[in-house]
């Protein structure tokens, strides 16, 4: 018979030697003492204070943890208070535009009162945020550009406020604002919300001002609406609308050049002239001056749009780009009232 009984198809394990001999055992030792009461309490003891202790270090862990994450915390939000002090301001909803140029000095802070955020200086390539408002000191101008593409100059003494990407509110000083974008293609219009009325573009070049006692709105190129409580006012090109704190309007002829437009120069953003022809060139400088195009020749005026311009003209004025381009391309300019015009180089005196 071999270990394993199969007699009924059955298996059972064979007998363990080892097992059996320990079940003797402690049948012969017989039930165990039972623990004294005093030796028990003692172990009780010693087990709940290392029970205690542990605890104790785990909570202390714990503490040091929070500790560490709170000053962590604390690192990130004095970080964050400070960026925000350095930006001027928290995070705005929206970005309006952004710094182009900068005469002097410029600054914006929150439009609402009662803001602890101070004022900050405004730099080349800062934001102009929704919600904030932007001001030039009295011998200060500002170019923007908005996101809209429009061009917007602040002349010095200007506060204005940024209600949204196409809305401004002027509260006093003057704006420009050139419709076109940098390509040249018209854009959305814009309005200047003023206390004696909103003005509108219509794909224009215009100047608005206000002071104590009036609005004065004059319009380089296009047209422009002025609506107030009274009804809508058309201004196109050449014309000057003035409406009086009373609510009084008188119009005048303007020229589109001339003193009272040459504050728009100083803060003109430059063209980029790679690739540009000299005719793009020209053409963008007369549009800047108020002023008419015109060739000594008709050869000259058919070569302008051959020649590819190169490099650039960034930092400079409109007068400075015109005496730094036009000799590189044999030509001259001289300007009579409100005509540029461009002929040959002279030629060199013979020896």
């Amino acid at each position: 018979m071999n270990d394993f009984d199969q007699g009924n198809g059955s298996t059972r394990e064979p007998p363990d030697p080892l097992s059996d001999r320990i079940d003797a055992l402690l049948r012969a030792t017989g039930r165990r003492p039972a623990v004294a009461p005093d030796r028990a309490e003692r172990v009780h003891a010693a087990v709940r204070a290392h029970w205690q202790a542990e605890v104790g270090r785990r909570v202390r862990r714990r503490t040091v943890w929070a500790a560490a994450l709170a000053a962590a915390a604390t690192v990130v939000v004095a970080f964050g208070l400070g960026a925000w002090r350095r930006a001027g301001g928290p995070p705005s909803v929206a970005t309006a535009g952004r710094v182009e140029i900068i005469v002097a000095s410029a600054w914006s802070e929150p439009a609402s009162g009662g803001s602890s955020v101070p004022r900050a200086a405004l730099r080349p390539g800062d934001d102009i945020e929704v919600g904030w408002e932007v001001g030039t000191d009295d011998e200060a101008r500002l170019a923007v550009r908005l996101t809209t593409g429009h061009s917007v100059r602040l002349d010095g003494g200007t506060r204005v406020r940024v209600l949204s990407e196409r809305v401004l509110a002027l509260d006093r000083g003057a704006v420009y604002v050139d419709s076109r974008g940098p390509d040249g293609t018209a854009q959305e219009p814009v309005e200047i919300r003023t206390r004696l009325g909103s003005i509108r573009d219509t794909g224009t070049q215009f100047e608005a001002r206000l002071d104590g006692s009036s609005l004065r709105v004059r319009v380089r190129e296009g047209a422009v609406f002025v609506d107030r409580d009274e009804g809508r006012l058309e201004v196109s090109a050449g014309l000057e609308l003035e409406v009086s704190a009373d609510g009084r309007t008188s119009r005048s002829e303007r020229t589109a050049f001339g003193a009272e437009w040459s504050w728009i120069g100083e803060i003109t953003p430059m063209m980029e002239l790679e690739e540009r022809s000299l005719r793009e060139f020209l053409d963008w400088i007369v549009r800047e001056r108020g002023l008419r195009l015109a060739f000594e020749t008709d050869d000259l005026a058919s070569s302008a749009s051959g020649v590819v311009l190169s490099g650039s003209i960034q930092g400079m004025t409109l007068d400075q780009a015109l005496e730094s381009v036009l000799p590189t391309c044999r030509m001259r300019h001289r300007i009579d009232r409100d005509v540029l015009l461009v002929g040959p180089a002279d030629e060199p005196a013979s020896r």
